[in-house]
């Protein structure tokens, strides 16, 4: 199982090589139901029934998954933005390596983009109505021409930096836990905004000069803990 972004990049690498994948398609964030079930699927058989989510694990999956995974989108609407980040970890080989850059302690995923549109023609063509096996079947096709040229971005390093007690995540203020971890230039982290992309100050700044486009960036609300 590769644990590294070297192992990794060697396995993107071969599948370029044989064919199975390529380097020039814009893909989407949004993973179709069906293909989530399939991850976790997978996901749990290792993990002995454990409930995991992509991106929330520090377990490399690499070797369990059926890569690249699929994701779901209007194409004419990605190919007139054509942005290095799409939200969600997702992002152009561009930007996963100037954070690579940065740490080693991430992997990464090829992504691959459905046009939803492929859904919605099979449907229409289908009287009965579409099953699971129907978008199994697409899916599969798919993925024997399917291209890549974003990435998931895995951050292995999880902080447990806020105090969900004193925090209050619906209005988005978060509390630093008493111990005061300090993170590195990207990170995730144990709770609190899980699914964002977060960066220090020196993460903002070994970002910024490059330019990447569909990149902004929000302060946290963050708070030190009351005195006693």
């Amino acid at each position: 199982m590769p644990e590294t972004q070297a192992a990794q990049d060697q396995l993107y690498e071969r599948k370029v090589a044989s064919g199975e994948w390529s380097e020039d398609v814009l893909l989407s964030i949004e993973m179709p139901k069906l293909e989530k079930e399939r991850v976790e699927d997978a996901v749990e058989e290792v993990n002995q029934g454990k409930e995991w989510y992509l991106g929330f694990s520090q377990v490399d999956m690499h070797d369990s998954l059926d890569l690249p995974l699929i994701y779901e989108a209007y194409i004419h609407y990605l190919e007139t933005i054509k942005l290095d980040f799409l939200g969600e970890n997702i992002m152009t080989k561009k930007m996963l390596d100037i954070i690579l850059s940065k740490t080693s302690q991430a992997t990464s995923y090829p992504v691959s983009v459905l046009e939803r549109q492929r859904i919605e023609d099979l449907s229409a063509s289908k009287i009965e109505g579409i099953s699971a096996g129907d978008v199994d079947e697409l899916v599969r096709q798919f993925k024997q021409t399917a291209e890549t040229r974003y990435h998931y971005l895995h951050l292995l390093t999880q902080i447990d930096l806020f105090d969900p007690e004193k925090s209050d995540r619906s209005e988005r203020r978060y509390v630093l836990n008493a111990s005061q971890p300090v993170p590195p230039p990207f990170f995730r982290v144990a709770w609190g905004p899980r699914s964002a992309l977060l960066c220090t100050d020196e993460g903002r700044a070994h970002l910024e000069p490059w330019g990447l486009l569909g990149l902004h960036f929000e302060l946290l609300n963050v708070e030190e803990q009351p005195q006693a």
